[in-house]
C-alpha cells in the first residue's frame, strides 16, 4: 500500500508543519500493521490433511454408521434396581460363530438299515411284524406259503422215494451177486467149475457195486439240486433234507428280522401276494438318522463336509440334536435352488422320526464382530431394543439392528458404539416401565 503526503506551504516550515506530521504517525502506523497482517493472511500455506486414523489397524469389521436411534429414556432408583436384579455389560469387538440355516426333513440311516425281502412267491398267511414294531435279530416278522417251494419238494420226495426204491433194489442185487461170486470162487478153487463162470460172477459183483454207487451219488445230487432250487425260492437251506426227514412237504416260508430294530415300513398284509421283487419290511437302527437339508445359495461356499451342526425340530422346541455334515451336493435341485446336503444325527432316546420337518444350523466358523451378551437384546414387536446407560441408573432405549446370534453373544451391526455400557439383565423390566409411561 503506497501513502502519497502533499505538502502545503504553511507547512513547509516552523511549528505548524511538524504539528502536522506527528498529527499523522497513529494514521501511518495502523496502516502499516493493517498492509502487514494482510500479506501474512495471503501468503500463508494451507493446513496440513490430519494423520489417518489409527483404527485402520483393527482386524475387527466396524460397525456401519448410522443414526442413533434413541426411543425414550428411563430413570430407576436403587431399590428397583435390586429389584428387576439390574446388571451392566460392556459393549466389546470379539469373535462369534457364525451359522448357516438349512430347512431339511429327517430320513433312516441307509447304512444302519435293512430291507428285508423273499423271492418266495406266495401268499402271506400271518404278518406278525407292525410298522413302528420294535423288533430282534431272527425274530418272526411274517409267514408266506409258497407253492413254488412245495412243489418242488413234492418233486423231491417223489424223486427221492424212487431212488431209495432203486437202491434198495440194487442193495439186494449185489448182495446176491456177492453170494454168486463167493460160491464160483470155491468151486473154482476145488476144480470144479471153470475159471470163466468165477471170472463172470466177478464181472457182476463188481457192476452191482458200481451201480450201487452211482444210485447213492444219485440221490445225492438229487437232494443237492432239490436244495439249490428252495434256497433260490428262500426256503432255509436245511430244507431239503428237512423235507426227506419228515416225509411231507413244508411250503411255509419264515420271514425273520436280518436285524434289531424299528420297523419304518410295512409292504405285506395277510392274504397278500408277494410276487417275490418287492421288499416286505424295512427295519432302521434309529439311534442315527440322516437329516437331508437344502443350502441356500447365497450360504454355499461356507458349508463344507465335516462341520458341526445342531438339528431341531418342531414338536420338539426344548431338544438340540447334534449332527455333522457327511455330503455335500455337486448340483442346485432346480426346484428349490438349495444345494443338497446330508447330515448324521445322534438321536437318543429315538426322539426324531423319519419324515419328520427339521431345522438345522451349521456352525461354518469363527468371525469378527461388535457383540453384547444376547440377555440384553429385548424385542418391542418387530424391533430390537438395548437400553443404554446415560448415567447412573438412567437409561436409553435404543434401536439396533443385530446380525449372528449364537446364544450368548449378538452381533450388533448398527446402533451401538464399542465401550457403551448396556443392561444385561433387566431390559425386559425396563422396557415394560418405558412402555407404561408412555401408555403404549
Amino acid at each position: 500500500m503506497s501513502l502519497f503526503l502533499f505538502k502545503t506551504p504553511k507547512q513547509e516550515s516552523g511549528k505548524n508543519g511538524s504539528s502536522c506530521l506527528i498529527s499523522l504517525l497513529p494514521i501511518l502506523s495502523l496502516l502499516a500493521l493493517a498492509g502487514c497482517s494482510t500479506s501474512a493472511l495471503t501468503t500463508s500455506p494451507p493446513s496440513a490433511a490430519p494423520p489417518e486414523s489409527s483404527t485402520t489397524n483393527i482386524s475387527f469389521d466396524q460397525p456401519a454408521k448410522s443414526k442413533i436411534d434413541v426411543l425414550d429414556k428411563v430413570s430407576i432408583d436403587a431399590a428397583q434396581a435390586k429389584e428387576i436384579g439390574l446388571e451392566i455389560g460392556e459393549v466389546k469387538h470379539g469373535f462369534i460363530i457364525k451359522t448357516v440355516e438349512a430347512p431339511g426333513s429327517v430320513g433312516p440311516d441307509a447304512e444302519l438299515s435293512r430291507l428285508v425281502s423273499t423271492p418266495s412267491a406266495g401268499r402271506a398267511t400271518e404278518v406278525k411284524a407292525r410298522l413302528g414294531d420294535a423288533v430282534k435279530v431272527g425274530q418272526v416278522m411274517a409267514i408266506i406259503k409258497s407253492d413254488p417251494i412245495g412243489q418242488v419238494q413234492s418233486d423231491l420226495l417223489q424223486n427221492t422215494l424212487q431212488a431209495k426204491a432203486d437202491i434198495k433194489q440194487q442193495e439186494v442185487q449185489l448182495k446176491l451177486s456177492r453170494v454168486t461170486y463167493e460160491r464160483e470162487k470155491t468151486l473154482y478153487e476145488e476144480q470144479v467149475s471153470a475159471k470163466a463162470d468165477l471170472q463172470s460172477a466177478e464181472t457182476q459183483l463188481e457192476k452191482d457195486v458200481a451201480n450201487l454207487s452211482a444210485l447213492k451219488a444219485k440221490l445225492d445230487a438229487t437232494i443237492r439240486v432239490a436244495q439249490e432250487r428252495l434256497t433260490l425260492l428262500g426256503a432255509p437251506p436245511d430244507s431239503a433234507r428237512k423235507v426227506i426227514a419228515q416225509g411231507r412237504i413244508d411250503p411255509w416260508v419264515m420271514i425273520k428280522a436280518p436285524a434289531s430294530g424299528l420297523v419304518i415300513e410295512r409292504n405285506i398284509n395277510p392274504g397278500e401276494l408277494n410276487d417275490g421283487t418287492k421288499p416286505l419290511f424295512n427295519i432302521s437302527d434309529l439311534s442315527e438318522v440322516w437329516l437331508f437339508g437344502g443350502v441356500f445359495e447365497k450360504d454355499i461356499e461356507d458349508v463344507k463336509k465335516g462341520q458341526d451342526a445342531v438339528v431341531t425340530v418342531d414338536s420338539l422346541p426344548t431338544h438340540k440334536f447334534p449332527a455333522k455334515i457327511i455330503w455335500v451336493g455337486d448340483s442346485i435341485n432346480a426346484t428349490t435352488r438349495t444345494l443338497p446336503v446330508r447330515a448324521n444325527v445322534l438321536n437318543p432316546g429315538q426322539l426324531l422320526k423319519p419324515g419328520m420337518f427339521a431345522r438345522m444350523k451349521i456352525y461354518v466358523g469363527r468371525v469378527p464382530a461388535l457383540l453384547v451378551p444376547s440377555s440384553a437384546i429385548v424385542q418391542k414387536g418387530d424391533r430390537s431394543l438395548v437400553f443404554v446407560e446415560a448415567g447412573e441408573r438412567h437409561f436409553e432405549e435404543r434401536v439396533v439392528q443385530t446380525g449372528i446370534d449364537d446364544q450368548q453373544n449378538s452381533e450388533i451391526l448398527s446402533g451401538l458404539k464399542p465401550g457403551e455400557r448396556v443392561v444385561i439383565r433387566g431390559g425386559t423390566a425396563l422396557l415394560g416401565r418405558t412402555m407404561q409411561s408412555s401408555g403404549g
